[in-house]
């Protein structure tokens, strides 16, 4: 079997990627319900990991943002973005589980989502962009309603009442709860798709399900999440460098703590 130079965190991928990928333990029928305080565990776990080998982990992360920031300005083909993320969010998966098993990931590893089911990943991401598309048309739809009484009386700011103000706000209200069902059904979905070969749509369903049940340790992990960014932007954004690693690995921890043995 050809291996990579472990000195080189840029070496091209090989064979061993699929058998990163085929480490991963079995998958539970049903997700876990693990307790609040579980979000604790994975970001401490995030952490453990970064701080090994932290100059891969800066690479692999640092490079995934610049893929996607460079693919979203360019005309057209940026709209691809959210198909191309879940395909390298296989790769933080690919070197998540390379760590675990004893290996020393590589950056290279990030594109380890374009040898396999890169398809499903690309659907998901499909499926996600889809999904936003029709909730922004009910939003606009809804938005345009709200807007009737401010347009019917032009400058007249009496038409700014309390239920004219309440209706606007009902009107983002609704476009937070349309978008947390889409946003929480594609959370985990990468990883099952990647590692466990399920359909995006039984994937997809999966990630939805674990994460209504564990709604507790996801807000813990969304308060401490965005804690550690304000923080990280403080020095001129250079703690993302540590906190991007830290929160993708605790993204993966997350999942090897509700879905598999």
């Amino acid at each position: 079997m050809t291996t990579t130079d472990p000195a080189d965190p840029f070496a091209a991928p090989t064979a061993r990627l699929e058998d990163h990928s085929q480490r991963t333990s079995h998958l539970l029928a049903e997700a876990r319900v693990a307790p609040a305080g579980a979000a604790l565990q994975w970001i401490g776990t995030g952490w453990a990991m970064f701080r090994e080998i932290p100059g891969v982990w800066i690479g692999i992360l640092a490079l995934y943002f610049l893929i996607m920031v460079g693919v979203s300005m360019v005309p057209i083909i940026g709209m691809l973005n959210a198909a191309l993320s879940h395909v390298l969010a296989a790769g933080v998966l690919l070197a998540c589980e390379a760590q675990r098993s004893g290996s020393t990931p590589t950056v290279a590893l990030l594109f380890g989502g374009f040898r396999r089911n890169t398809g499903n990943l690309v659907l998901i991401g499909v499926l996600y962009t889809v999904g936003l598309v029709a909730m922004a048309i009910v939003l606009a739809a809804g938005g345009v309603v709200a807007m009737v009484p401010l347009l019917a009386m032009g400058a007249d700011q009496s038409a700014v009442t309390p239920a004219t103000i309440g209706l606007v706000l009902l009107v983002g209200l609704g476009g937070l709860l349309l978008y947390l069902p889409l946003g929480l059904s594609v959370w985990w979905s990468p990883a099952l798709v990647f590692l466990h070969d399920l359909s995006p749509f039984e994937a997809m369903k999966r990630s939805l399900f674990a994460c209504v049940r564990n709604w507790r340790a996801l807000l813990v992990f969304a308060v401490l999440a965005l804690f550690m960014c304000l923080v990280a932007i403080i020095p001129f954004g250079l703690g993302l460098l540590i906190a991007g690693p830290v929160l993708a690995i605790s993204w993966w921890a997350g999942y090897r703590d509700l879905f598999v043995e």
